[in-house]
């Protein structure tokens, strides 16, 4: 008796600890559960946009791909765009030909519109739209447009990236061109977007299909693939009207991304980062040495003015040196001529 009522103990106490150890993961999986994290402008010290453009053939971009048939059980990022905008449950803007988004009431456009433009078959009674998904023009959306901001919030001391707007692009063969047309369809508000984004999954890199997570978790953590292709201006100039080859292309993205991480070094939470490269004496890789020193709250502001300074300074003298060789070659070349 003694022995059977000591075994229902240890296997009750077994039971308890078990719905303990699943509550306590369900708690952190919750915690730790990424988010975007929401922009306030006035909280906002230092602030880059950039646009880059999502190409769903890269490995990491794969996901995003919204098939005829999703076979593996998760949902295209355009399946689900048009399947809201069909709803009326976001609102759509009109891309510019300047290629800066306009997210404001008066540049709104509707789903009608866009079908009739892009001649997509459909038809409307009260109000309620009906098209053939055979119509839907998925497997031609194989490029989206992204514009992220990366901005430093005073208040949290952190630097984050955060998506601003989509925009999918429908790339089509021209027979008069070698290369592809884009038809950029229209622009999104990723927060407006964002909530939808929950409830449906996508493997964030087709190299390992076994892993699945949510749409906006894969957007939270920034996880997609682009390559910059214009960084805001006022203009709505592209890199390429400046820079006519892939190299010199090559070289500007790479600029503006080590610009960034600058800036991040330069003010990074409440540490700042002297970071020191150091010869290992076992080889000749080389290792990071990361020293840390207390940066007090007051000090931050001050901090990130000089290093926005520094780096003003440093294009200045960049300029400077571009111009002062692009002049010597010029008399070089005149001397040589005569």
């Amino acid at each position: 008796m003694f022995k059977t009522s000591y075994i229902l103990i240890l296997m009750a106490t077994f039971a308890l600890n078990i719905q303990a150890q699943a509550l306590a993961q369900d708690t952190v999986r919750q915690r730790n559960w990424p988010v975007g994290v929401p922009m306030d402008e006035e909280t906002i010290e230092w602030r880059q946009d950039i646009y880059k453009e999502i190409d769903l053939e890269k490995p990491h971009n794969t996901g995003l791909y919204s098939g005829a048939n999703q076979e593996d059980g998760t949902t295209g990022l355009f399946a689900k765009i048009f399947e809201l905008s069909i709803a009326k449950k976001i609102d759509l803007y009109k891309y510019e030909i300047d290629g800066n988004e306009r997210l404001t009431k008066r540049n709104q456009t509707n789903i009608k519109t866009i079908l009739d433009d892009f001649h997509i078959n459909y038809t409307s009674e009260n109000d309620i739209i009906t098209i053939n998904k055979s119509d839907i023009p998925y497997a031609e959306v194989t490029t989206f447009y992204l514009k992220e901001a990366t901005y430093y919030d005073a208040v949290n001391s952190t630097f984050s990236t955060r998506v601003i707007a989509l925009c999918p692009v429908i790339i089509m063969e021209d027979e008069f061109s070698d290369e592809p047309v884009r038809y950029p369809l229209f622009w999104v508000k990723y927060e407006q977007l964002e909530k939808y984004l929950h409830d449906i999954y996508t493997i964030p890199d087709y190299r390992n299909v076994a892993r699945k997570i949510p749409m906006a978790e894969y957007f939270a953590l920034n996880l997609y693939d682009g390559d910059i292709y214009k960084v805001y201006n006022a203009y709505g100039s592209v890199l390429t009207q400046q820079y006519s080859n892939n190299t010199t292309l090559n070289a500007e993205r790479k600029a503006i991304i080590e610009k960034m991480e600058r800036m991040k070094r330069s003010t990074f939470n409440i540490y700042y980062n002297d970071i020191k490269p150091v010869t290992q004496q076992t080889g000749e890789k080389l290792k990071e040495k990361v020293k840390y020193r207390w940066i007090f709250p007051w000090q931050k502001k001050k901090a990130l003015k000089a290093a926005t300074k520094a780096e003003e300074k440093k294009e200045e003298n960049d300029i400077f040196s571009e111009t002062s060789e692009k002049e010597d070659n010029r008399s070089e070349n005149l001397e040589n001529k005569e």
